[in-house]
């Protein structure tokens, strides 16, 4: 490739290219005239913004973060709800080399009505995108109404300190000590009065993590005030080390910026699945109408892995999990008289409290359900087990491989196992505690992986 050379006469070529029909070519193109840095590529590159293909359109965000100047800032501001996250991200980290204030500047207030509008595009993606920006840059609700104007003393706290905060209430365990050990690594002191009610919280893991992070959030204090007064009432690290069960950490804002990340030793890998997974839960929960996203449960070999979507950012993290499934060589081939028989053992399968749907993906794409559901059409369900299918696959080669995936939305609950042979069973159920039988489904889910061929 040209841009291989890193010569500035290269530029000119390479902006032809950009025109190429080919989008590979035009995708490569926009890579090198952003390696090279060369202003002159800036008109060429910008227009590259409203480009059919994603990959192109995220080529010319990245590139603008070089070649681009501050008369681009409101159309990147507007890719930040492109349809894609790749996109969203590029544009995100163009604006902070190009305008670091962008947010909080006039320019972008005054884009607040095109923004507003964004919230109500039929794609789910860019309306939701368009709601996370809303909130980000303005001190208007998402539906438009105004809120209520605060006092310089009392302003909104960055992002992940919000995310963190409600994180430390959160039902599951392992995020609540995830949490708290993450502020204190950051020494988030807008964290302090939420995490004192982590003191009290039902596990001891939780209640030692939050008293370290106090104790170092009072020692930061201490140190940048200069003050050489110590209080005894103040919180002192425990005398009880718990050996903490979350390996993992990565914190992302809504726009895919990296703003935290602990032992992440693959971080390429973990933003990339963090890409791929959010898309593919938003087109799944559109599909089955399960409702919003909240999370995703990956259970692999010896831990489980939680990718968390927030309004203010995304989450995901590994835990050790003595307890997780042992998975299991992936087979491709499946005989007709064990596909007979998976689809026996489904019609005659009990039905469950609180379970909605089950239903079997073959490897030949083909699907057997236990209802006819009228919210529910055939094309949708066929897309819907492809985004599953699509994800197992996409998690093997990743050192993420799993044979258990449960997707958590706010109304339902989808409950996911494949097979050696790649088989899936996925079940619909309900997302409020209690209203379903989850001991009943969890020995259903089991069965299924280990039936084999009378």
């Amino acid at each position: 490739m040209l841009g291989s050379l890193g010569d500035a006469n290269t530029v000119d070529p390479l902006i032809r290219l950009v025109d190429d029909k080919d989008w590979e070519i035009r995708r490569a193109a926009l890579d090198s005239l952003g390696k090279i840095g060369d202003t002159r590529a800036f008109p060429s590159v910008a227009k590259r913004l409203d480009d059919t293909d994603q990959e192109v359109r995220e080529g010319a965000a990245n590139a603008l973060g070089r070649v681009g100047n501050e008369s681009i800032v409101e159309k990147l501001v507007m890719t930040l709800v492109d349809a894609h996250g790749g996109v969203r991200q590029a544009a995100a980290r163009a604006l902070s080399r190009i305008y670091p204030r962008w947010e909080t500047s006039d320019r972008v207030q005054k884009m607040l009505p095109e923004i507003l509008s964004a919230t109500r595009h039929r794609d789910v993606s860019v309306q939701s995108a368009a709601t996370s920006l809303l909130k980000r840059v303005s001190r208007r609700n998402a539906d438009g109404s105004a809120l209520a104007l605060t006092p310089a003393s009392e302003q909104r706290p960055p992002a992940i300190a919000i995310l963190l905060r409600e994180l430390l209430t959160d039902a599951d365990t392992d995020v609540r000590l995830a949490a708290a050990e993450t502020i204190g690594r950051m020494q988030l002191i807008e964290c302090s009065e939420k995490l004192k009610f982590a003191l009290n919280d039902s596990e001891l893991a939780v209640r030692l993590a939050a008293q370290t992070a106090l104790a170092n959030l009072a020692a930061e204090e201490s140190a940048s005030t200069g003050s050489k007064v110590t209080f005894l009432s103040q919180s002192a690290p425990p005398t009880t080390a718990a050996v903490s069960v979350v390996e993992d950490v990565l914190i992302c804002s809504t726009f895919g910026e990296l703003l935290h990340d602990r032992n992440c030793r693959h971080l390429a890998d973990w933003l990339k699945t963090l890409e791929f997974i959010l898309p593919q839960a938003e087109k799944l929960g559109m599909l089955m109408t399960l409702g919003t996203f909240q999370r995703l449960e990956i259970h692999t070999s010896g831990s489980r892995i939680l990718i968390l979507a927030t309004p203010e950012g995304s989450v995901m993290l590994r835990v050790k999990n003595n307890s997780a499934v042992v998975t299991a060589p992936i087979s491709a081939s499946i005989t007709d008289a064990l596909k007979a028989q998976l689809t026996e053992w489904l019609r005659h399968a009990p039905t469950l409290r609180g379970v909605l749907l089950r239903g079997l993906r073959f490897t030949d794409q083909t699907i057997v359900c236990d209802v006819d559901s009228r919210d529910l059409t055939a094309a949708s369900l066929e897309q819907a087990y492809r985004v599953l299918a699509e994800t197992f696959q996409w998690l093997l080669p990743r050192q993420l491989p799993s044979v258990q995936l449960i997707w958590q939305y706010d109304r339902t609950v989808l409950h996911c196992v494949r097979r050696a042979d790649k088989t899936i069973l996925g079940a619909m159920a309900l997302a409020k505690q209690g209203d379903t039988d989850l001991a009943g489904l969890s020995r259903q889910l089991a069965e299924f992986q280990t039936l084999k061929r009378d």
